[in-house]
């Protein structure tokens, strides 16, 4: 772009010539204002869905299956390393259960 070209840059776009119109990057649109939310829209925001979550203790698992020994004992390595969550007493008493069972 030469410097008459853009000296055209601080023309409005609908005022450019034609010719100088391919140059110039036409402006956005402009955004329109949003309605104010509607009550119905914030009473379903408003709903919410309740799920009865059941917590499984690690006591509570049947450690004679191989499956629930290796799950417990990765979460624990896990545990661990990172330092989260991370109970001695009750890793304890997790493994006492499975060494019993």
């Amino acid at each position: 772009m030469s410097l008459a070209q853009r000296r055209w840059k601080w023309v409005k776009f609908e005022n450019l010539p034609d010719e100088m119109k391919q140059y110039i990057r036409p402006p956005k649109p402009e955004k329109k204002e949003k309605a104010k939310d509607d009550p119905e829209k914030k009473a379903k925001k408003a709903e919410v869905k309740e799920e009865v979550i059941q917590i499984e203790e690690d006591k509570d698992l049947d450690f004679t299956k191989m499956e629930n020994v290796e799950k417990i004992l990765t979460k624990f390595k896990n545990q661990q390393t990172s330092r989260k969550n991370f109970s001695v007493d009750n890793h304890i008493e997790v493994l006492d259960i499975i060494l019993k069972a």
